[in-house]
This record gives structure tokens, C-alpha cells and sequence, in this order.
């Protein structure tokens, strides 16, 4: 709720918002969840490990992580590409097409200012995004 609710002021002070960048944030780890209650126990010691960014240890531990996940899910449930797209993209937003990229990197933005705000431990996670 801290990442949509960033994501949506990030839009309206920098003059990008769009009706579904609240949404887009708000469902943005939504592969995370699938993959924890699909994986149990073992992703959750996955998500222990601070030696690589998250999606990188996924993609090596099981072929796929929580964004291609997330993306196929919510694509499968016929949501917009407005929505899928950024969650797709959101830890590499260059690599989002330009129709999407802005919503990308807010949700980006909005992302790390919610692990801000929620982690004890900012300053290791800060380490781990510069690890990619």
C-alpha cells in the first residue's frame, strides 16, 4: 500500500499520472506472493540471501522470477498492458518499451521508497540494488 500510495504522488508532482499507476504499484510483487505460497519455505530463505538483487536469484533457483510471474498473471486475467507492462519492467525500467517506461520507473521509485521506510536494515538493501 506504501509503494501505490508513493507511486501515485511521484506521478502527480512530476506531472505523469496516470489513472493506473496506483494499481500497477499496488500489484507489483504480486509474483512474490505466488511464488512464496507455491515454493514455501524455500523461497522464503531465498529471500534471506543479500548477495544479488531478488529476480536474479529467482531466475537462477528456479528459471523465472516474480516479475515474469507477476506479468503472467495479471496478463492472464486480462488486465491492460498499462498495468502489466511496468510491473514487468519495474527493476529495469530501460528495458520497458517507451509507452510504459515512465510508469515503470515510478513504480521503481516507489518501490525503493517503500523498503525504505518499511526495512530496519535500508542501508543493506540499498547495497543489494546496487549489486545488479
Amino acid at each position: 500500500m506504501i509503494s501505490a500510495v508513493a507511486a501515485e504522488v511521484i506521478a502527480k508532482k512530476t506531472g505523469l499520472k496516470n489513472d493506473e499507476i496506483f494499481v500497477a504499484a499496488l500489484l507489483q510483487n504480486i509474483g512474490m506472493l505466488v511464488i512464496a505460497l507455491t515454493k514455501g519455505d524455500d523461497y522464503g530463505k531465498l529471500l534471506q540471501e543479500r548477495d544479488a538483487a531478488i529476480e536474479t536469484l529467482e531466475t537462477k533457483e528456479y528459471g523465472f522470477n516474480h516479475l515474469q510471474v507477476g506479468y503472467a498473471l495479471l496478463s492472464s486475467w486480462n488486465l491492460p498492458e498499462s498495468i502489466t507492462e511496468p510491473i514487468l519492467f519495474h527493476h529495469q525500467p530501460e528495458d520497458c518499451g517507451d509507452e510504459h517506461r515512465s510508469s515503470a520507473e515510478i513504480i521503481l521509485c516507489s518501490h525503493r521508497l517503500a523498503d525504505i521506510y518499511l526495512l530496519d536494515e535500508a542501508g543493506e538493501k540499498r547495497a543489494c540494488y546496487n549489486r545488479k
